[in-house]
């Protein structure tokens, strides 16, 4: 798989899981975003899985809504590993 197609299928997968975070939460785009320390626009971009979120972000929405970064940002299980 090249890159940007890794990047897109990780981009979907981690956005649904941290759009599914925020529902079980009960917040907005808006709160999630006050609570994780960033914007609206970047929840809505990282949920649309049009950016992946950077290491310390992944651990920041982690953190504050009570996830663990390793559960939240898990790797799918239908897409091989990199360098595999």
């Amino acid at each position: 798989m090249k890159q940007p197609e890794l990047n897109a299928t990780l981009g979907a997968y981690w956005g649904g899981r941290v759009a599914a975070r925020r529902a079980e939460l009960g917040l907005t785009q808006a709160k999630f975003a006050s609570v994780v320390g960033t914007s609206q626009q970047t929840i809505s971009r990282i949920e649309k899985g049009e950016i992946i979120p950077h290491d310390k972000m992944k651990l920041r929405i982690a953190q504050r809504t009570g996830s663990k970064v390793d559960v939240l940002f898990a790797w799918p299980d239908n897409l091989a590993p990199v360098g595999a």
